[in-house]
């Protein structure tokens, strides 16, 4: 059953509430019954892009999950709309943000999923939290574990 590391950001609203709530949206509809889910510590960070909004709580958190990436990407989704997410500006304030970072060792390039997730060994509120997990994790395509990808960065 394949490994996903989710990442999960929110800064708009209870934030530790909508990050809650999206746990338990996750284990209860995409995690494998049999299976756990681990979580790093939360993050406060900046917001990238967009600068003038609420600073984000960032999360990671690793399930194994039956479904395969398209499937996991829906369900995602759902959960986002199901929280509060509605359809706004890149980079803007969002209630939740759930990207799926990796899922095993695929990797992928269409329209609607990129895998791994884009930017993702260059931004500090994901390979910190993926490092608290696991600090050897071979990201696919990448030559350094997130531990040396996040000594690398800003």
């Amino acid at each position: 059953m394949p490994e996903a590391y989710i990442g999960l950001g929110a800064n708009v609203g209870d934030r530790l509430k909508n990050l809650r709530s999206a746990v338990s949206l996750i284990r209860s509809t995409i995690t494998s019954p049999k299976a756990a889910c681990t979580f790093s510590p939360l993050y406060e960070s900046l917001p990238i892009g967009v600068t003038d909004q609420p600073l984000f709580l960032n999360a990671v958190l690793l399930t194994k999950t039956d479904l395969k990436p398209f499937e996991l990407l829906d369900a995602l989704q759902l959960i986002e709309h199901e929280i509060g997410r509605r359809p706004g500006r890149r980079w803007g304030p969002r209630h939740i943000d759930l990207d799926l970072l990796l899922y095993g060792e695929i990797e992928m390039n269409t329209t609607r999923l990129i895998l791994p997730h884009p930017r993702l060994s260059e931004r500090a509120f994901v390979l910190g939290p993926l490092t608290d997990l696991d600090t050897e994790l071979n990201i696919p395509g990448e030559t350094f574990a997130v531990g040396e990808l996040l000594t690398k960065i800003d």
